[in-house]
């Protein structure tokens, strides 16, 4: 799953905006749209502490720099297939 480091990630998708989709079991999950049919899903939280100031403002999109994530990949709608990510535990 990690092809990249999370500063390489950030690098080349920090400016994509990304807007809250669900949450569940201490984790909140982002999701955006990408170009050529590609989209991108990040994750935040995991423990009580690390999500117990975390805002979330529904329905409006964020840039993903703006919350530092543990999870985000990427992924090729038409072939199903994974493109980047990067996992910190």
């Amino acid at each position: 799953m990690n092809n990249m480091t999370k500063k390489e990630f950030y690098e080349k998708y920090g400016f994509v905006p990304v807007k809250f989709s669900n949450y569940d079991k201490y984790i909140f999950s982002y999701y955006g749209d990408l170009p050529h049919n590609k989209f991108i899903i990040c994750l935040f939280g995991g423990n009580e502490e690390s999500i117990y100031s975390h805002i979330v403002i529904a329905d409006e999109y964020i840039y993903l720099k703006d919350i530092d994530f543990y999870y985000g990949c990427v992924v090729d709608k038409d072939a199903d297939k994974f493109i980047d990510g990067f996992y910190e535990i």
